[in-house]
């Protein structure tokens, strides 16, 4: 497994990847998340017979942050391609969860050509989440403090042995780093109004 930068278009991202060779899988985090979270899963895929990739969506993780991003499913979807032309991937098969699973669904509406599967894990978007689910989704995702990413750590994750203090530590710093904020509000306010 590596990981190293990529820049597409404007926007730096980082790059997780296994294995060099056979089908394609692509791995897409949802809100908040990273390329880091799928981790436990390139090896073993990559063990498989697949070239596996994560990469962190603009405004997450160690990729671009900040105002003039288009931190929405349609840019995100656009991110995607992008993404596949870069790493010279013609046809994939796409993980997405969370919000993730929104852009892999949206993104295999606008291109079948380019998806020889979908998978959907905890997603969001596939139904209207009315006002009330927006409002808590939105407030999410501009709660950043220790608390906010501690609490939605402790909901996300199903092993609560996997949520340690340098766990809540790292994803605080980064969640907090240069230019997140605004992402995180951009985001919070496409989920608020758009979903």
């Amino acid at each position: 497994m590596i990981s190293y930068p990529l820049r597409i278009s404007t926007v730096d991202t980082r790059v997780i990847e296994a294995g060099n060779a056979g089908p394609a899988i692509v791995l897409v985090h949802g809100t908040g998340g990273r390329a880091d979270r799928w981790v436990r899963n390139l090896d073993v895929l990559a063990a498989a017979g697949h070239r596996v990739c994560a990469f962190d969506l603009p405004g997450h993780g160690f990729a671009s942050k900040g105002p003039g991003l288009d931190c929405s499913v349609p840019g995100y979807r656009k991110f995607l391609g992008d993404f596949l032309d870069a790493m010279k991937i013609d046809k994939a098969v796409i993980v997405g969860t969370s919000l993730g699973g929104h852009v892999v669904a949206s993104f295999a509406c606008a291109h079948p050509d380019r998806v020889s599967g979908v998978v959907l894990s905890g997603s969001m978007g596939l139904v209207p989440l009315g006002a009330e689910a927006r409002g808590r989704v939105e407030a999410g995702a501009n709660n950043q403090s220790y608390e906010g990413v501690k609490g939605k750590l402790a909901r996300v994750i199903f092993d609560p042995a996997l949520v340690t203090q340098d766990f809540v530590d790292e994803e605080f710093r980064i969640n907090n780093s240069a230019g997140a904020k605004e992402s995180f509000a951009t985001l919070g306010r496409y989920i608020g109004q758009k979903l």
